[in-house]
């Protein structure tokens, strides 16, 4: 799930919603019936509220204006299911992960493949841009949270000791922390200081 940056939308795996009065606004499997799209794993509003980008287990990646909620733009990707997506803090970029552990870049304007950052050996379950926009994170079923310089693709830094597959991660406003839910049914903080490293929160 999703909300807008002004909290007007919460965009789910099937529907945008209202956030004032519950009311669907959009239903992707309509918006994206051409490209066969049944239901978004992963959606993410960019940071200036204009786009709306949905990634699609059918495999394809698709962008709607939040200010008339028609599709933009839709790439579809041969054999690939899309898994998670997140923007860029310029708004100029997407990445997305991958059921076949691919983390890929994305321009917007137009939406269009970049390349691939890195691999996991299987599914990505999250990834995040960091906020300076230098960075990316991802976290998957192969039990790592890794770190990729958009700049140097195929380098990654592996962070933390994991036993069982991470579901989620995030940045902090200020780049400094990283914080990831774990299906060990832990929450681990990550500060930036010469390394990253983790404290166990729960």
């Amino acid at each position: 799930m999703a909300i807008s940056p002004d909290n007007n939308w919460i965009a789910a795996s099937n529907h945008v919603y209202d956030s004032r009065d519950g009311r669907a606004i959009i239903d992707f499997k309509h918006a994206f019936g051409a490209a066969g799209a049944a239901q978004m794993y992963g959606v993410a509003f960019s940071p200036n509220g204009r786009w709306l980008a949905g990634a699609a287990i059918q495999g394809f990646v698709g962008l709607l204006d939040t200010r008339t909620w028609a599709v933009r733009d839709v790439v579809k990707v041969p054999d690939t299911s899309f898994i998670s997506v997140s923007f860029s803090p310029d708004n100029k970029q997407l990445v997305t992960g991958e059921d076949e552990g691919n983390v890929r870049l994305w321009s917007i304007e137009p939406l269009r493949q970049i390349g691939i950052l890195g691999r996991h050996t299987s599914r990505i379950k999250s990834v995040a841009f960091s906020p300076n926009g230098n960075e990316v994170a991802s976290a998957g079923d192969d039990n790592t949270i890794r770190l990729w310089d958009i700049n140097n693709p195929g380098v990654s830094r592996q962070i933390g000791t994991h036993t069982k597959p991470v579901l989620s991660v995030a940045y902090s406003p200020d780049g400094r922390q990283i914080v990831s839910g774990e299906h060990d049914h832990s929450v681990r903080l990550y500060t930036r200081h010469r390394s990253l490293w983790g404290y166990r929160l729960n």
